[in-house]
């Protein structure tokens, strides 16, 4: 039985403005922590990965005082899921650049396509792997472009696997638009679980957006 999770549309899913919504509060005891989680793209200012600034789907520029973390090997313009804190004394809702503390990059994000079709019986072209979803506390995490997916999948290496985010049109109604979420394991092959976060692109598909209240994904 494949599940399903809904994605509510505000003004925040789709707002440009706002880095606060997009990021998710992971409130601790500890004075020093990671108190937001973003999905992000690297923007590489050297070679070496020494020294580099993050950029939200907002198009807010997040600069870490201290680059501690190398990304060696991280290409410019990949995506990243950051755990940070701000630096205190600034505007985060208005301002377009700020500084961050930054606790952990995981540069293990997974790229995921996305197409549209008329009905179900076209999917199989996209594989049935299966796949499960975390769906509690602050996943899934929606940015102003992406539907982000903390997913578990089960392989060798995962990147070698292929991910389709699949618009199926005969599903959609007045108040929703529907997706799949496909997986077939391209040139790997099953060894163990592992868990990625995902970033599927909803920006090919705003247009079908319009009108509409919901978004549910299948997996």
């Amino acid at each position: 039985m494949r599940l399903k999770f809904r994605i509510i549309f505000s003004a925040c899913v789709l707002c440009l403005a706002c880095l606060m919504t997009v990021s998710c509060n992971l409130n601790v005891e500890d004075k020093d922590y990671a108190e937001f989680i973003n999905l992000v793209n690297i923007i590489n200012e050297n070679e070496d990965g020494t020294k580099y600034h993050f950029l939200t789907d907002n198009d807010i520029v997040l600069t870490p005082t201290v680059n501690e973390t190398e990304l060696k090997g991280a290409r410019n313009g990949q995506r990243a899921a950051i755990y940070f804190k701000l630096i205190e004394g600034q505007d985060a809702h208005t301002s377009k650049e700020l500084d961050i503390k930054l606790f952990d990059c995981d540069t293990l994000v997974l790229d995921c396509s996305t197409t549209s079709i008329k009905t179900t019986e076209e999917l199989e072209e996209f594989g049935d792997e299966p796949i499960m979803v975390q769906t509690t506390g602050f996943i899934p995490n929606t940015t102003a472009k992406h539907f982000n997916l903390y997913i578990l999948a089960c392989g060798t290496n995962i990147r070698k696997q292929n991910f389709t985010l699949v618009h199926v049109e005969e599903k959609d109604n007045v108040d929703e638009i529907h997706f799949f979420l496909r997986r077939d394991l391209g040139t790997d092959e099953y060894l163990i679980n592992q868990w990625h976060w995902i970033s599927c692109p909803f920006e090919p598909f705003l247009d079908e957006f319009k009108g509409k209240k919901v978004a549910i994904i299948h997996y």
